[in-house]
């Protein structure tokens, strides 16, 4: 049997199987922190499994459109899992206890994945959506 740590900061690949990667993701000033700026990806050619193992953290989706759209903010509750549809924009925000396992394809190819930095006014929208997830 193969084992694998959860340790470490920010997003970590522990392995891949059969077209499946397994990764970690959790906090990491600056990076994805609730103060971040934000920097939000889709993936066109997979869906992302989130399951929050420990702390807090939320999931910013905006719509699946060419741009960013509506901002919803969803907390994590512990142990469920949360599926982040293909094509569909999202950046995931860590308290500093914050701790999840991805999975998603491993076959993912690099024009399959768009990252994008928020600029007013889809930033401003970012961050209200943010607050009111935080005050739930």
């Amino acid at each position: 049997m193969l084992e694998y740590s959860m340790d470490g900061a920010g997003f970590s690949p522990l392995f891949r199987s059969d077209g499946w990667l397994c990764a970690r993701n959790g906090y990491q000033k600056g990076l994805n922190d609730f103060s971040a700026n934000f920097i939000i990806d889709r993936h066109s050619g997979t869906n992302e499994a989130f399951t929050l193992l420990k702390g807090a953290a939320v999931i910013l989706t905006a719509g699946k459109g060419d741009l960013p759209e509506k901002f919803i903010a969803t907390p994590l509750s512990l142990y469920k899992v949360y599926l982040v549809e293909k094509g569909e924009w999202h950046c995931a925000l860590f308290d500093e206890d914050g701790l999840a396992l991805i999975v998603e394809n491993s076959e993912l190819k690099r024009e399959e994945n768009t990252k994008l930095p928020l600029a007013e006014p889809l930033l401003s929208e970012a961050r209200a959506a943010l607050a009111m997830a935080k005050q739930l």
